[in-house]
């Protein structure tokens, strides 16, 4: 309901209709969450004080047709993939943690639970997953629903964000009937699809539907994660890394705006609204947002800061009413104490040039493509920095030398200013996990995946856009001619990433008919939202699919995850030790009682798993337990 509101009043207000629709529902999640009140009335009390907030801000010229119409194609473009290719739910990736936190979103309120680790506070930057919650919710579609959908809407606001990040850029270079506005959604669509050089390789001269490929496109270790969008999309992910795509173009469209523009006001309150919105939404992206706001100020040190512009009053209130309920969520879901930092020599110990050409390949030939092009003949510049690449690279290991040579022909070109600040930041956040990282306890080299993965992420999304962008200084023919390479690129990685993923079919469901065909019964009955004790030993298996899926609390989730995010090992053995208890059930009814209570435990689940690995006591479980369903593979029991 209130998200009609929002595209209806927006689009004839002459709104920009995409950038109102993502704002207001933040504000009202935020305003939600801050008064700790989820109801219909507190939401639209909430959405009405966004609109009176924003009546003097997101205007736009006419009628926002392309704005809404890049959002409605995009988003029918990108519901495809959840819904035909791999809508059903198994035990790939992150994708069931997601669901859990998901549907904790939705049910939950301000009062979250850890889904995996029953009596636990949620240990995980929430917000995201509040955020699609309340559009699943709003439009009463259910957990699933919601799920498919925000896959597809994560990628459609990334899309029309990315239009309108280039739209304005390219109507200030060209005259419009140059660059239709066909072409400018094409782009956008580019820009995000595009994978790394070693997706595409392995697609054109190996095999598109090897696996192993595909999983191996990670540039920390071979089978590890990987970081670009058109993966963490096709896998199915919502992590907040993947969710926060489109904040992470929408700020940096409003850095660069600041920096044209030059308003050092604006720049210094989009610093603090970006540190106190990673703080509660991810808080990996600190690093990114450093590096963004210390390029800003770069840039306004280069031209002075006696000129600053001021920012309105009805921008600083809307923006004040954001850091309230960021800093809301910041407080209330603290960060774990992390792994201890750890210093390297990025000399000695860099990742070696050939992998990291592998990841970020097909923008480093894009970016000498645009180079050599805006170059009749190659200056002294361009040869020094070449010479020392190649000097310096024969010595030592390192990656991020290269990356100088590329901010030093940067510089050396001319090129739009917005193109240039985004080189630099994805030049100072690729330098960071160079130098220093959070040490995972993987050992090897998989010691920086999570650094290197949390950090590449925006590396990746802030480098693509600044190839985008690059387009505008070419000339037409050349602009085509590169546009269209760029976009066969995507395609032949999309086409690659979706044939390795393995298909499940188009029913949410289907995986479970086909691995426990009697559980879905038990699932989808009606109960009480609970606590369920579930057996867990394998990660990355069908263990704790049914308290995710029923949408319940599991007593313990898989315990790799856990175990990484609260490091109580002592506690996560004990459970597995009150699990068996339990299953076997050697006491008597009222002490098992009594257990279960202590628990705090309402459902126990008995599934294929539970019966392969422990000697269950069905007898003990008959007369002290209630069942409240049974097939032949799955029975629930309820706690009297």
């Amino acid at each position: 309901m209130i998200t009609l509101i929002f595209v209806v009043y927006a689009f004839f207000a002459k709104k920009k209709v995409p950038e109102f629709l993502f704002l207001g529902t933040a504000f009202v999640v935020l305003f939600d969450f801050t008064f700790s009140s989820f109801e219909w009335l507190t939401s639209v009390t909430g959405a009405l004080i966004f609109i009176f907030l924003s009546r003097r801000l997101l205007n736009h010229e006419k009628r926002d047709i392309a704005g809404l119409g890049c959002f409605v194609v995009a988003f029918l473009f990108f519901l495809f993939g959840p819904l035909y290719l791999f809508s059903s739910y198994m035990p790939i990736g992150e994708r069931p943690r997601d669901f859990a936190l998901l549907q904790q979103a939705y049910h939950g309120g301000t009062n979250f639970e850890e889904p995996w680790f029953s009596g636990n506070s949620i240990r995980y930057y929430v917000f995201w997953y509040l955020f699609y919650a309340f559009w699943g919710r709003d439009l009463n579609l259910g957990v699933p629903a919601t799920y498919i959908s925000s896959t597809a809407l994560v990628m459609t606001f990334a899309t029309t964000f990315t239009f309108r990040f280039l739209e304005k850029h390219f109507k200030s270079v060209t005259p419009p009937l140059n660059f239709s506005t066909l072409g400018l959604i094409v782009i956008s669509f580019v820009t995000l699809l595009l994978p790394n050089l070693k997706t595409v390789y392995y697609c054109l001269f190996a095999s598109c539907k090897d696996v192993s490929t595909w999983w191996s496109a990670s540039r920390v270790v071979s089978g590890g994660i990987t970081e670009y969008p058109l993966w963490s999309y096709v896998l199915g992910d919502l992590h907040p890394h993947f969710l926060s795509t489109p904040a992470l173009v929408y700020l940096l469209f409003l850095f660069s705006k600041s920096i044209i523009s030059f308003q050092v006001r604006q720049t210094l309150v989009l610093g603090g609204m970006s540190f106190v919105y990673a703080l509660s939404s991810n808080m990996w992206e600190l690093i990114f947002w450093f590096c963004v706001f210390s390029c800003c100020l770069f840039f306004h040190i280069l031209r002075g800061l006696s000129n600053s512009v001021e920012v309105s009053k009805t921008h600083t209130i809307l923006v004040s009413c954001y850091f309230i309920g960021f800093l809301s969520l910041g407080f209330t879901f603290k960060p774990i104490g992390g792994d201890p930092l750890r210093l390297i020599n990025p000399l000695t110990h860099g990742l070696k040039l050939d992998e990291f050409f592998a990841h970020f390949g097909l923008h480093i030939i894009f970016l000498v493509a645009v180079t050599l092009i805006n170059y009749t003949k190659i200056p002294k510049n361009f040869l020094a920095c070449l010479c020392l690449l190649l000097g310096l690279s024969i010595g030592f290991n390192s990656s991020f030398l290269f990356l100088i040579f590329l901010i030093c022909v940067s510089f050396a070109q001319k090129t739009s200013t917005t193109a240039l600040f985004l080189l630099l930041v994805t030049f100072l956040t690729l330098l960071v996990p160079e130098i220093l990282y959070l040490d995972d306890p993987y050992g090897g080299d998989a010691e920086r995946l999570n650094t290197i993965f949390k950090t590449y992420y925006p590396a990746y999304v802030s480098l693509s856009l600044a190839c985008a962008h690059l387009l505008t200084n070419l000339p037409l023919q050349i602009r085509y001619l590169l546009s269209t390479s760029y976009l066969l690129f995507s395609l032949i990685g999309l086409v690659f990433n979706f044939s390795s993923r393995p298909f499940t079919g188009h029913d949410f469901y289907a995986e479970i008919k086909k691995e426990i065909p009697d559980a879905l019964p038990c699932i989808k009955m009606k109960m009480v939202r609970g606590v369920v004790l579930e057996s867990e030993k394998e990660p990355y298996s069908w263990d704790s699919f049914f308290c995710t899926l029923s949408e319940n609390i599991c007593y313990l989730g898989w315990s790799n995850h856990i175990g990484l995010l609260y490091r109580n090992y002592g506690e996560i053995e004990r459970r597995k030790s009150v699990m068996s208890r339990i299953y076997e059930g050697e006491q008597s009814c009222n002490d098992l009682s009594n257990l279960i209570n202590t628990e705090r435990i309402d459902y126990v689940f008995v599934g294929p798993k539970e019966k392969e690995r422990y000697n269950i006591n069905y007898q003990k479980f008959e007369n002290c337990l209630k069942k409240i369903c049974a097939t032949k593979n799955a029975s629930l029991y309820s706690v009297r």
